[in-house]
């Protein structure tokens, strides 16, 4: 799956206003697919007072730091076809839950999809999902795609992370 994966350099300014679209939280990727079982907690009164609601949050972004920032991580490092398309396949056999999976595949082929239209200066994310479209082989998940999005877009890995 080899993808000439370059920026054109010149648009360094259309490289920055690109990163900030990307941090928008208007961005159309389904950023509000998946709760994070919220309304469960809540349901089944786990959750009652605020307290409780920001034990909550720590635990559900503990989580996500400890299952997802690798794949953001080593996709912003490396962003080309093959390690995106071996993270995706990791990822895929990891989300062991189907609301999470189903959710994290929703939004990374709406990132994917919007990035592809979005960013004119990385010619290659529409190549790549044009690709990926016809041969079907991966699930298109959230953190890696955001990952290499990222690095496309000329993040370091830190900055990535924060974003995520």
């Amino acid at each position: 799956m080899e993808l000439e994966m370059n920026i054109d350099k010149r648009n360094d300014s259309l490289l920055q206003w690109s990163q900030w679209q990307l941090l928008d939280s208007i961005l159309p990727t389904g950023g509000f697919a998946h709760a994070f079982g919220l309304e469960a907690a809540i349901q089944a009164r786990v959750i009652s007072e605020t307290e409780d609601f920001k034990i909550y949050v720590i635990h559900v972004l503990e989580n996500t730091a400890s299952l997802l920032l690798p794949f953001v991580y080593k996709a912003t490092e490396c962003p080309d076809l093959d390690t995106w398309s071996n993270l995706d396949k990791i990822l895929e056999a990891m989300l062991t839950n189907e609301v999470s999976r189903k959710a994290s595949v929703a939004q990374g082929s709406a990132l994917l999809r919007t990035a592809a239209s979005v960013f004119i200066e990385v010619p290659s994310l529409k190549s790549m999902r044009h690709m990926l479209l016809a041969s079907g082989a991966v699930s298109v998940h959230h953190a890696p795609v955001f990952g290499l999005v990222c690095g496309l877009l000329g993040f370091d890995s830190g900055t990535s992370q924060r974003a995520y």
